[in-house]
């Protein structure tokens, strides 16, 4: 049991967590800046990058929360709960984001369905912001009392935060170089 935990948190869930933080930094420092980026006519470049940075984290989200698959064996917190026989969290809790991404994910970015985005149950970044913060919290309580691997520090300081956030930081640098400093 142990090493399939460490397996589904070290090698999947712990991943999918640092995707998904990287992608939300992204995103961050490139929105700090529009004004500027649409000014300089980088609009076009930026807005793109934004929506490849959106699908990485509606694909990291839903790898995250997949339901076990009896046809092939998945790295996920519903997989890591099941195995410990045991959810302290409310189900239905994070169900209605989960359902808007994963239709989003099935039916506009895995499959390209012929249908209109407006047509999807909708979510909002901060309620994925917060599966993500879910995410965290659980991996930390896994790692720790049954890992032996601490993921998160007292007060809910995630470590891999900081090295998600690294492209984002080298981001704000190259920015601060080519002249496009942000607005407050």
């Amino acid at each position: 049991m142990i090493d399939t935990l460490k397996d589904i948190i070290s090698k999947g869930v712990a991943i999918d967590i640092f995707k998904a933080e990287q992608a939300f930094a992204l995103l961050n420092e490139i929105g700090k800046r529009s004004e500027v980026i649409n000014r300089e006519n980088f609009g076009h470049l930026f807005g793109n990058l934004q929506d490849i940075l959106v699908e990485q984290i509606i694909l990291a989200v839903n790898k995250i929360y997949e339901h076990p698959n009896r046809r092939y064996p998945i790295r996920s917190i519903p997989v890591a709960l099941k195995i410990l026989e045991e959810n302290t969290d409310d189900p239905n809790k994070h169900s209605k984001p989960m359902f808007a991404i994963k239709s989003l994910r099935d039916k506009k970015i895995a499959h390209h369905e012929a249908i209109e985005v407006e047509e999807l149950n909708k979510t909002s970044l901060d309620e994925v912001q917060r599966l993500i913060e879910f995410a965290k919290k659980t991996t930390g309580a896994i790692g720790i009392v049954y890992l032996n691997i601490a993921y998160e520090a007292g007060g809910g300081k995630y470590f891999l935060t900081s090295d998600a956030q690294m492209a984002a930081r080298a981001l704000n640098r190259l920015f601060k170089r080519a002249g496009l400093e942000h607005e407050i």
